[in-house]
C-alpha cells in the first residue's frame, strides 16, 4: 500500500518523519535553553565587576540581534524570490 506516497517512500517512513523530527526540535530547543539559563544564571552569581557584565552582555545580545537580523531578512527575500524554483 502507498496511500499517494512515492515508490521509494513508505507509510511508515512518513509517520516516522512527521514524529521525530518536531521531538528532535523540542529536545533540542529544551536542552539549549536549560544550558542558556544555567550558564546565564552562573554569569550573574559571579564575583565580577559589573561593568564587565554589562559590556560583555552588550556585545553578545548584539551579536545575537544582528544575526538575528540577517536570518530575518533572509527568509523574507527567500519568500518573494520569483526564481525560487528554476533550477539551472
Amino acid at each position: 500500500m502507498t496511500f499517494g506516497l512515492a515508490n521509494d517512500q513508505s507509510v511508515w517512513g512518513a509517520v516516522h518523519r512527521q514524529i521525530t523530527r518536531p521531538l528532535g526540535w523540542l529536545l533540542l530547543s529544551a536542552g539549549f535553553l536549560a544550558w542558556a539559563l544555567y550558564g546565564s544564571y552562573l554569569y550573574i552569581a559571579s564575583a565580577i565587576d559589573p561593568l564587565e557584565k554589562l559590556a560583555t552582555s552588550a556585545i553578545g545580545l548584539g551579536i545575537i540581534f544582528l544575526f538575528g537580523t540577517v536570518i530575518h531578512e533572509r527568509r523574507k527575500e527567500w519568500l518573494t524570490d520569483p526564481y525560487r524554483s528554476v533550477y539551472r
